[in-house]
């Protein structure tokens, strides 16, 4: 059976991610690796084949993901949405669309994924 295609929902301001919200968090390196990219390994790990990534259009980190992801050692082909306004979760799921392939999921959040030595230690950062 194929896997669905997943959707990372990466468009939001990262308002809740204080002090750090300088940048968004999914841009945060963690333990060598990015949010965004250790969630993209992890769905890879976890047989995922179609992976799409929802940026905003006025965040000027998107323009350098895919960098990011070469750096993360993400190689797979990676698809990126942009989400012209800030319209929320179906806004992004509207914008990612024209590349999902039947049925999908979607990742909203990055923390998730951090493995438990990673949330240790980013949570030793902030005094936790």
């Amino acid at each position: 059976m194929t896997k669905p295609t997943a959707v990372i929902l990466a468009a939001g301001a990262s308002s809740r991610f204080f002090p750090l919200n300088e940048q968004h968090k999914g841009y945060v390196t963690v333990c060598g690796k990015s949010l965004i990219g250790q969630t993209i390994l992890d769905l890879l790990a976890h047989d995922f084949q179609n992976i799409v990534v929802v940026v905003g259009a006025t965040d000027p980190e998107a323009l350098e993901l895919r960098r990011l992801l070469d750096k993360d050692g993400v190689t797979a082909e990676i698809k990126i949405a942009t989400q012209e306004k800030p319209t929320g979760a179906a806004g992004a799921i509207q914008a990612a669309q024209p590349f999902i392939q039947g049925p999908f999921v979607r990742k909203k959040g990055m923390s998730g994924s951090l493995p438990s030595r990673s949330m240790r230690v980013l949570f030793t950062i902030l005094k936790v």
